[in-house]
């Protein structure tokens, strides 16, 4: 699965950069995603979910479609 940067994060949520990063901060504390630095640009950083983050959105989405 590919990572967003948090620079599509902030596009496709049309929240504020500083927004996305603190969000972002918290979820990585908690488990739910990771970050990692791009192989093909060094310069741009990856965000990825975890185990823990893919098993809330699948119940998420299960929720949701159950409506």
């Amino acid at each position: 699965m590919n990572g967003a940067s948090q620079l599509d994060l902030a596009k496709v949520t049309r929240l504020r950069p500083p927004t996305i990063s603190l969000t972002l901060k918290k979820m990585e504390e908690e488990g739910y995603i990771e970050r990692r630095v791009s192989e093909n640009d060094l310069r741009v950083v990856n965000v990825f979910l975890t185990e823990k983050g893919a098993n809330v959105h699948i119940k998420n989405r299960e929720r949701i479609y159950a409506l």
